[in-house]
Order: structure tokens, then C-alpha cells, then sequence
């Protein structure tokens, strides 16, 4: 049986583009090869086609686990900052660079509630396409966009755990 049920951690890391979809099919696969008694949703994963069907599947995971007090599912209420922790270690490994970064943690902040309004993105992202700092500062524009996705990156490593145990070869 499943050891956490931290569909937050699995999503954010899922729709930020940290792990993909096949990790996740594997890990479904390697649980119901040990135990084919497994929730409706890790039998859908394990055969879920792409990442926006797998995310699909985790959300109604979620959403069937957690009318349950018993299944002691953790609520979402993090899950923006897991989100932007994600694209940060992504951003931190070279995968995004630093201007999807903040398009894509813009994007999320306009519609969520994430601790920052999508502004304070959409300003360092002005800045790296020329414009001057709206905010005055001393620091670079490089310290200042890791000053402000410290928390969140917190946020991801302390849900890495979390993940798919196979997520470490895959980032290697």
C-alpha cells in the first residue's frame, strides 16, 4: 500500500514539469506489481498516456482520498508554492531559463495565491528585456529572483522525498 498520499507534492512537481509523466507510470507499475490492491486512481496512472492525463488522474486521486478523514490526506493549500519551488529547481538545473521562469511563475501568481503578486515576476521580467528596475535596488537582478524564490524552492526540496523513489536517477 501507498506510504503518503501527498498528491500536492506529486501534481506541483507533474504540471511544473520536474518529473514527468513516465516517472510516475513506473512508480504506479512497480506498486501494483507488489500489490494489485491498489486505489482506482494508481491503476489509472499506471496507465495514463501523458502528463495532462496523469495530472488529471492525481487530481481525482486527490479529490476521492480526501473525503475520507481516515486517509489522513494532506490538504493542497501549499500547492502554488510547491508549484513555483519546482520551476525553480528546473530554473536552478538549466532546464528553464531565468525569463520562463518568470513568465511561468507570473502566469501562476495571477490566478492563485502564492504569497506574491504576479507583479513582482512580471518586474524582474521586464528588466532582463531592458527595462530599469521598478523596485530600486542594489543587488542584481540574479540575487534578487533567488531572494524571492528561496521559500518556494524550501518548499519543493522538503517534497522531494515525496516523489517517486526512481526521481533521483531521472535527474542525474
Amino acid at each position: 500500500m501507498l506510504s503518503s498520499n501527498r498528491f500536492d507534492v506529486w501534481r506541483a512537481a507533474l504540471i511544473s514539469g520536474y518529473a514527468s509523466d513516465s516517472v510516475f507510470v513506473r512508480w504506479a507499475d512497480r506498486l501494483i506489481e507488489r500489490d494489485s490492491h491498489q486505489p482506482r486512481w494508481v491503476l489509472d496512472l499506471s496507465l495514463s498516456k501523458d502528463a495532462k492525463d496523469a495530472e488529471k488522474i492525481l487530481r481525482l486521486g486527490y479529490s476521492r482520498q480526501s473525503e475520507f478523514p481516515v486517509n489522513q490526506t494532506p490538504a493542497m493549500s501549499g500547492f502554488g508554492k510547491l508549484y513555483l519551488g519546482f520551476l525553480y529547481l528546473l530554473f536552478l538545473n538549466g532546464s528553464v531559463s531565468m525569463a520562463e521562469l518568470l513568465m511561468l511563475a507570473g502566469s501562476y501568481a495571477d490566478g492563485g495565491c502564492v504569497g506574491a503578486d504576479c507583479e513582482t515576476f512580471f518586474y524582474l521580467l521586464n528588466e532582463i528585456d531592458g527595462g530599469s528596475p521598478t523596485n530600486k535596488s542594489d543587488l542584481p537582478l540574479a540575487e534578487r529572483v533567488d531572494a524571492l524564490f528561496t521559500p518556494f524552492a524550501a518548499a519543493a526540496r522538503e517534497g522531494l522525498p515525496e516523489l517517486p523513489s526512481d526521481m533521483a536517477a531521472e535527474k542525474a
